[in-house]
């Protein structure tokens, strides 16, 4: 059973699945938030094949606190930070991707995505 976590209203997964952080423009988040620069129709700053691989999923962070700076240092990206719980085995797909240590990449359906939304919160 998912336990709440003290000071805020998104609550920590249940074993078995993980529990990352996604930057979204609002509350509650729409599907649009967790579209890839792909389904957005956005260009690739380049054609090599890792970055045409990142385009197509949705960035998120393993750590609340890493997650608000992110947001904080540019707010154009969003406002809000949706707690996305990922269970293990499921339609979501998760790799750890580029060098920033808590930078994850999700690949999956976005309303599937959302769906997985536990809480939101401001940056």
């Amino acid at each position: 059973m998912a336990s709440r976590r003290k000071g805020n209203n998104i609550q920590q997964p249940d074993s078995g699945s993980v529990l990352f952080y996604r930057i979204v423009r609002g509350n509650p988040p729409r599907v649009s938030d967790f579209l890839s620069n792909t389904a957005k129709g956005r260009r690739p700053w380049n054609d090599h094949p890792e970055t045409l691989r990142l385009w197509s999923g949705v960035s998120v962070y393993d750590d609340e606190a890493v997650a608000r700076a992110r947001a904080r240092g540019i707010p154009g990206i969003g406002h809000y930070m949706a707690a996305v719980r990922i269970e293990d085995g499921g339609p979501i797909s998760y790799e750890k991707t580029t060098v920033d240590p808590h930078h994850y990449t999700l690949w999956g359906d976005a309303r599937e995505l959302q769906a997985r939304v536990l809480g939101v919160t401001p940056v």
